[in-house]
């Protein structure tokens, strides 16, 4: 584009750009391959990615997912609801919906089918939880670092702004699974199933890796850099682990798992690293061609009379661009093309840039490339599209929604009165339960297609 754009007619086609130049700005520019993306994957994501891999290392996968057991495996539906709880708690520090998917989807997926979901619909159910863990507080996966390194916004900031639409997306989540378990007469796991939540072992297991998680939240809380935030709750895992290997068994410490942490983290951040270096090339180009003022300007031409349409247009426009890409290069090229649109559009910093996440997260759950849903379909041995679209649809929709929502009503995000933000609580509580019973259509009995209709335009 920027060597032939020149050729294209109308708005999107651009004046020549001599070679040298747009080697020179790629190569060597501040909105290149050694940019501001390049700059914060080195100085603030490498290190979560880092923490994530000694959490794996120190058996923080199988503690999360036998804790998960513990709470959503008696309930209705108990292997989906572990698959919803395990896949929030992993997904937030994996950093990858593709890499929570095979973690836990191997394990959750082949349960779901064998008492009794449909493929498709546990292949979904998978891909939907896990892609959300990237939105759920306090670690958030790796993109929300790009945001706070991009929008100067502290860290926490973000995170309390992110609380409670995860909490709505989970619960959406849940309920659908809930009604859907209910619709196939399914119950929960039996008791010899379901490790004990109160034991030692399990207590101890879980509360390592989870203690290092609020040692995160507690260092960036005493206002210390995210940098060493992920410092500190390596040293503090590694310590914890060491101490609680002596009073279990679920967990094992050694210099060689410590020097496997290392170099699994080394090796991951590398592959993003690459990632984001390429992702620059494309910031550098939407900088210097100026498209990304031209699509600015388009939004603004659609927000002036209706900001509504203006946001519809960029939500398509986001799940678009975003497709196939990881969620750190999908936010990273939607936040210059977009970020700018929204600010002149009278959209607070923070609220518009959580929402460029939001879809830079679901773009990897969009029919018909969704790197998430293709892989758990994989998995469930189910049809990639049907998958795909049951997870967007169906599970994943309320979170798709959210971002439009708390553009008029920030409370959602918790920016307002504690008043209005208790009645956002319950309205969209109320919402998000009708939203489910009317998309699966069942509670208590099946109900036609009329009044799932109506239950669904009454929950929106």
């Amino acid at each position: 584009y920027a060597h032939f754009g020149h050729f294209l007619p109308g708005r999107f086609g651009h004046s020549k750009i001599d070679f040298a130049v747009v080697t020179d700005a790629i190569f060597l520019g501040v909105d290149g391959i050694y940019g501001s993306t390049t700059r914060i994957m080195i100085t603030i994501i490498w290190y979560f990615i880092i923490f994530g891999s000694f959490l794996a290392v120190t058996g923080a996968g199988k503690a999360f997912m036998d804790l998960a057991l513990s709470i959503g495996g008696p309930w209705q539906g108990g292997p989906a609801q572990t698959a919803v709880i395990s896949s929030s708690l992993f997904g937030t520090i994996s950093g990858s919906g593709v890499a929570n998917v095979a973690t836990t989807g191997s394990f959750t997926i082949p349960l779901m089918k064998s008492v009794g979901y449909r493929p498709h619909f546990a292949g979904a159910i998978e891909a939907a939880a896990s892609m959300g863990g990237q939105i759920m507080p306090p670690v958030m996966g790796s993109g929300a670092f790009l945001m706070s390194g991009i929008t100067g916004i502290a860290y926490i900031a973000i995170c309390k702004a992110a609380l409670l639409p995860a909490i709505f997306y989970y619960l959406a989540i849940g309920v659908c699974v809930y009604f859907e378990a209910g619709r196939l007469g399914l119950t929960g796991l039996p008791k010899d199933k379901v490790p004990r939540f109160f034991s030692k072992d399990l207590l101890l297991s879980a509360g390592v890796p989870l203690s290092s998680i609020l040692c995160v939240v507690f260092i960036l809380y005493l206002g210390r850099t995210p940098r060493i935030a992920a410092a500190g709750a390596v040293v503090w895992l590694v310590i914890a682990a060491f101490a609680a290997s002596f009073f279990t068994k679920g967990i094992r410490v050694s210099i060689g798992k410590i020097l496997k942490g290392l170099s699994d983290g080394f090796v991951q951040g590398a592959s993003l690293a690459a990632i984001l270096a390429c992702a620059g090339i494309c910031v550098g180009v939407i900088y210097f061609t100026g498209v990304g003022a031209k699509f600015s300007n388009m939004v603004l031409a659609v927000g002036e009379n209706n900001l509504l349409l203006a946001l519809f247009a960029l939500m398509i426009a986001a799940l678009f661009l975003g497709m196939g890409l990881p969620t750190p290069a999908a936010y990273l090229i939607l936040a210059i093309m977009a970020g700018p649109a929204l600010k002149k559009l009278g959209v607070p910093l923070l609220h518009g840039h959580l929402l460029i996440f939001y879809y830079a997260v679901f773009a990897g759950l969009t029919p018909p490339v969704g790197i998430a849903y293709m892989t758990a379909a994989g998995i469930a041995d189910a049809p990639q599209l049907k998958t795909g679209i049951t997870a967007f649809f169906k599970l994943a929709f309320v979170g798709v929604i959210l971002p439009i929502l708390w553009i008029y009503k920030p409370e959602v995000i918790l920016d307002g009165s504690t008043k209005a933000i208790v009645w956002a609580l319950v309205t969209n509580c109320i919402g998000i339960w009708g939203f489910a019973f009317g998309v699966i259509g069942f509670w208590k009995r099946p109900m036609n297609m009329f009044f799932r209709s109506l239950i669904v335009a009454a929950a929106m």
